[in-house]
């Protein structure tokens, strides 16, 4: 009789052990990746939601059911047990929005407990532009790159530069190759380039993948470059009253200011 109910005792000290009581359990969640950019093919990002339930101890604790909730999208379950590394895991898919915004998921413990977790989408891709050489004589050419930070699927470039056109000449335009690539996969796809440099001082282009479901690059690079010829000294007074960048699912990025660049032509 004594032998058993040391047996139970043991038992129950095991057990308390292993199991710490619900009311001082906790949860802590993360994502993988912390940003994504949303798929190619779908338009739609999605992350790995993880959360770890933790008795005061620190301990880990399987076998809590854990209720998963996302401001936005969809999530692939919403109620999963923990495993015995005491992690509940589930996925998020949501698609892009123009304005970038991000996904929060939250994970609820039993008990009440519960934590958040919110998945940026990666920063909205910024035109950059740089001259070179940026001061050269009559009868040099001006050389402008322009391409994007943090490119993330994209398919359309609109554009619009003006410069003093009694000191320059728009001499033509080379589209670059990062726009070629789609997708993750680097597949090559055919591009169009239209410009419109009818009126003095002003260039206008509309650069894009030539495909119905194009797939957007994620490239880095030049997309594109502008010549122009150099015709007398002055100021070439470079300015990019607007541009727009566009996804392939056809949604513009914010647009953001762009530094023009500087250049001039000199007297010999």
């Amino acid at each position: 009789m004594l032998a058993w109910m040391l047996v139970a005792a043991l038992a129950v000290g095991c057990d308390d052990v292993e199991t710490p009581p619900l009311d001082a359990q906790k949860l802590v969640v993360g994502a993988t990746p912390a940003s994504i950019c949303p798929d190619p093919l779908t338009g739609t990002g999605r992350a790995t939601i993880v959360a770890t339930a933790f008795g005061a101890d620190g301990s880990l604790v399987e076998g809590i059911q854990v209720q998963f909730s996302s401001d936005r999208g969809s999530l692939d379950q919403q109620t999963v047990a923990t495993n015995n590394l005491g992690q509940a895991v589930t996925f998020v898919r949501a698609p892009r929005t123009a304005t970038g915004a991000s996904v929060t998921v939250t994970a609820i413990h039993p008990n009440g407990a519960s934590d958040d977790i919110e998945i940026a989408w990666p920063p909205n891709p910024e035109l950059f532009a740089r001259a070179f050489p940026d001061a050269v004589l009559p009868g040099s050419t001006i050389i402008v790159e322009f391409g994007p930070s943090n490119p993330c699927n994209l398919a359309r470039l609109e554009l619009r530069v003006r410069y003093n056109p009694r000191v320059v000449r728009f001499a033509g335009a080379v589209r670059g190759g990062p726009l070629e690539l789609m997708g993750v996969s680097l597949e090559p796809t055919s591009t169009v380039l239209e410009l419109d440099a009818s009126q003095p001082g002003l260039v206008e282009v509309d650069y894009y993948q030539d495909q119905p479901d194009a797939l957007g690059s994620s490239a880095l690079g030049t997309y594109l470059t502008l010549s122009f010829d150099a015709l007398e000294p002055g100021l070439v007074d470079f300015q990019i009253p607007s541009y727009t960048l566009w996804d392939n699912a056809g949604l513009p990025y914010s647009e953001a200011a762009v530094s023009p660049p500087f250049a001039a032509v000199v007297a010999p």
